[in-house]
């Protein structure tokens, strides 16, 4: 009803929304981060409009940015970083037709016309119990995947040869293209530089997130074979407190762990408190593989 009762504005520039239709992480924030990184090649000055970016009492954080914002703008210091409100949205354009717009969580936006719209699906739950908010995880009834241009496939190796297939054969029917997101771990990091990821094998290991699929970062750290990982696990955009920080020293020295990882999103609200252990995080990049057309990259390339 709220989308029938919405008018859409075109805007001159060109629009990418990346959205999900479930509740939860699908892996969203490296595929923004990708696209982004796609068009500053082209020298395209990006604005990521977010929820997370919204001020005043709408805003997620007080003041500040919401956790995926805080990561995109970290590793883009260079883009404008704006909420989903069309004013804000032109104040953050720069002019000549160089502005491209990423519309971060932007499948449930109507008010704004998508050039593409992107839908990420986590192929380990792609739509939970098929039930809506609040009995299960969809935001939108599944009839809804019709508006998607693209579907992105995210966390492939959570699920077997008969999900995938499956997944992927409901999917065709929509006549849409279709992408395989993987993750590669790039280094594992921290403000004191880069490691190896080789450096993790064989060693013990206290890993923890405050993530909407904290699995998915457990199960891509196990790939660098560490001989044990002790888990925990926080709910989702967890604000970390002081005492939070000590359980965790406390755990790494009882349990005699070598290394103290999380993810990239959890590390960006970490690193402001005083650690008297070594806080490293993976430092992930996407990678898409075409199940039945052309590149991601050749359909972001026609969009500008």
């Amino acid at each position: 009803m709220k989308r029938c009762l919405t008018r859409q504005r075109k805007l001159d520039i060109s629009v990418i929304s990346v959205g999900n239709i479930t509740a939860g992480g699908t892996g969203k924030t490296p595929l923004v981060m990708y696209i982004a990184s796609f068009y500053q090649r082209y020298g395209k000055h990006i604005i990521v409009a977010s929820s997370g970016a919204i001020k005043g009492r709408r805003m997620y954080l007080n003041t500040e940015l919401g956790d995926e914002a805080v990561m995109v703008k970290k590793n883009f210091p260079d883009i404008t970083i704006t909420g989903k409100i069309i004013e804000e949205i032109t104040r953050g354009m720069k002019g000549d037709r160089k502005d491209v717009i990423i519309l971060d969580d932007g499948f449930h936006c109507h008010n704004i016309y998508k050039d593409m719209e992107v839908l990420v699906i986590d192929m380990a739950k792609p739509f939970d119990n098929n039930m809506l908010l609040p009995s299960g995880l969809l935001r939108e009834p599944k009839r809804e995947l019709k508006r998607a241009d693209v579907f992105i496939l995210s966390h492939p190796y959570m699920v077997d040869g008969i999900m995938y297939k499956n997944l992927i054969d409901y999917l065709l029917r929509f006549k849409k293209p279709i992408f395989i997101m993987d993750y590669e771990i790039e280094s594992v990091r921290s403000n004191e530089g880069d490691i190896s990821p080789d450096f993790i094998k064989n060693r013990v290991v206290i890993a923890f997130t405050g993530t909407g699929n904290p699995f998915n970062f457990f199960s891509l750290l196990s790939t660098l074979s560490p001989s044990k990982v002790y888990g925990i696990i926080y709910p989702d955009h967890f604000h970390y407190q002081k005492q939070d920080i000590r359980e965790l020293e406390s755990t790494f020295l009882k349990k005699g762990a070598e290394y103290l990882i999380t993810t990239e999103k959890d590390y960006v609200k970490l690193i402001k408190h005083d650690w008297k252990v070594p806080l490293f995080y993976l430092k992930i990049k996407p990678s898409l593989k075409s199940v039945n057309v052309t590149e991601f990259d050749t359909l972001l390339f026609n969009i500008i």
